[in-house]
């Protein structure tokens, strides 16, 4: 009997991961705009920031730099990203093996975050860079912008958690 619930508990705990790890994934892949790629460089942050870029009067030297750093970037998050997805892998292997194994789990997980501030980092240093190219006009627009963003998703909430 007890071997039996041990079974029953270790299917519903690889269960519950499976559908976490797919609810992110989806949630990951789901939102995005057709134009939009995966990554860091597709990432909501980054979308919204440069979407918010294109509307304003960039001086062909701005946007020249906004280009290289973006280049850079993506091509820095790549190998980021190829080792999340291989961990990710690693991670599913070792939740249907026959025998849980704990520390694996733990330093496949420890790993993932490691990876997730790595690419986290990558990308600020992108963003602060880019705002550093701005003028203080540019800066106030972008930051307008942001507040106008704010208030909408605000409303957006209030509306949606009224209910």
């Amino acid at each position: 009997m007890e071997n039996m619930m041990n079974k029953f508990m270790t299917t519903l705990f690889v269960s519950a991961l499976l559908i976490a790890a797919g609810s992110a994934m989806a949630g990951e892949q789901g939102n995005r705009g057709k134009h939009q790629r995966g990554g860091p460089e597709g990432s909501m942050i980054i979308d919204q920031f440069a979407r918010e870029l294109r509307q304003l009067d960039l001086s062909d030297e701005q946007k020249a730099s906004v280009k290289v750093i973006m280049q850079d970037l993506r091509t820095k998050s790549k190998s980021i990203s190829d080792d999340l997805r291989d961990n990710q892998m690693q991670l599913r292997d070792v939740i249907q093996a026959d025998t849980w194994d704990e520390n694996a789990a733990a330093q496949l997980a420890a790993t993932e975050g490691d990876l997730t501030a790595q690419r986290t980092l990558l990308t600020s240093k992108a963003l602060a860079g880019i705002y550093a190219q701005l003028n203080s006009e540019q800066r106030a627009e972008m930051e307008a912008k942001a507040e106008e963003r704010k208030e909408r998703h605000a409303k957006w909430r209030e509306k949606f958690e009224g209910n």
